[in-house]
């Protein structure tokens, strides 16, 4: 498989766990997304795309996409962010 392959077939997977977040099971999506990739800057800047497109469709789990940006942010310790962390 290539590089190429693997990062498209990683990006899938993410996509579909997004699409399996929700309120009730935040917690455990949320840690596997965060805890199961491995986020070079390509990977972490597609799944970045990706939840802020889900943001401003999804109105409804803007909260939880939120959420889930700010566990990143405190993740990959965010510079500008110094607040968050």
């Amino acid at each position: 498989m290539s590089e190429t392959d693997k990062f498209n077939y990683t990006v899938k997977q993410l996509r579909i766990q997004l699409n399996k977040l929700s309120r009730d099971n935040f917690e455990v999506i949320a840690k596997s997304i965060i805890s199961d990739q491995i986020f070079g800057p390509s990977l972490l800047n597609e799944l970045m795309k990706i939840i802020f497109m889900k943001a401003t469709i999804e109105h409804n789990y803007l909260e939880i996409y939120v959420k889930l940006c700010i566990l990143l942010i405190k993740k990959y310790k965010d510079k500008d962010n110094k607040e968050l962390n």
